[in-house]
């Protein structure tokens, strides 16, 4: 029986195929790399597409609120109503009535994004909602629940 000579065998194991698994894995490294440097890319352009969004959004939004300021002022003036015919309630009001339409919308959207899944996805069963669910409420409320929190009665204002 032969010996096991360690040199030996450390020789007789490296042969030219070990550099082809060598660059086997660089290349696997160096896909990997990319791969992730590309997830990363996509993080920070969503990121920063998600910000500007959201600046967009808000300016319309200041700026649907300045236009409902202007015009109720403007209105008022034109009464002669001594408080420019704007009041906080008003305000409240209008804005409730915004985010009420807002949420309705959502509301459809995923409506349809549902029928749009299940038509496409065959004979699958889809939850119905009732009606008393998605029925809406009036745009005005006289105690929004803003109001309820509020120290003072609106109507002194």
């Amino acid at each position: 029986m032969e010996s096991l000579n360690m040199n030996t065998l450390a020789n007789s194991l490296q042969n030219p195929n070990s550099t082809g698994l060598q660059n086997a894995e660089k290349d696997l490294l160096n896909d990997f790399k990319a791969a992730a440097l590309g997830i990363t890319t996509l993080y920070r352009s969503s990121r920063k597409t998600s910000k500007r969004a959201y600046n967009v959004g808000y300016a319309a939004a200041c700026q649907d609120l300045m236009l409902m300021l202007q015009q109720g002022v403007s209105v008022g003036a034109m009464e002669g109503d001594v408080h420019g015919g704007m009041s906080i309630g008003n305000v409240m009001d209008w804005i409730e009535a915004r985010l009420d339409a807002i949420k309705s919308r959502e509301e459809e959207e995923d409506e349809e994004e549902e029928r749009e899944k299940a038509r496409t996805s065959g004979p699958s069963v889809v939850p119905q909602t009732s009606s008393a669910s998605t029925s809406k409420r009036p745009a005005a409320q006289t105690q929004g629940p803003v109001r309820a929190f509020l120290p003072f009665h609106l109507s002194s204002v």
